[in-house]
């Protein structure tokens, strides 16, 4: 299973994104402020039955482009400026980084209703 998606920024650089344990560990250590806002969401979320608003997904994955690029100091708000504005992209990241199981488990559902 891919553990690390790409994603093209405004720019016209493309960055990489990662969500697992070992870098989210390593970014609780380095940039606490990011897993703080990170495990809030994270907890909203599942009080919330999955439901977030548009920031809180994107930084979700900007904290996936944290974990990718630890060297990389971009804070959160160049990040959203980075990002083109299209919600299907960052859902799909989302979808990518926290569920890739769920992800073709609907991309299956979806191919047997066009059967």
């Amino acid at each position: 299973m891919q553990t690390v998606f790409q994603m093209k920024l405004i720019n016209g650089n493309t960055v990489n994104l990662t969500m697992n344990y070992a870098k989210l560990y390593a970014v609780k250590a380095k940039r606490p402020e990011v897993y703080n806002c990170y495990t809030s969401i994270k907890n909203q979320m599942s009080k919330k039955k999955g439901e977030l608003d548009e920031f809180d997904t994107l930084y979700i994955v900007y904290t996936a482009f944290v974990c990718a690029n630890p060297q990389n100091d971009m804070s959160f708000e160049e990040f959203m400026e980075q990002v083109p504005p299209d919600n299907a992209l960052v859902g799909e990241m989302l979808l990518n980084l926290l569920s890739p199981s769920k992800k073709k488990e609907i991309f299956q559902k979806r191919f047997k209703k066009r059967q």
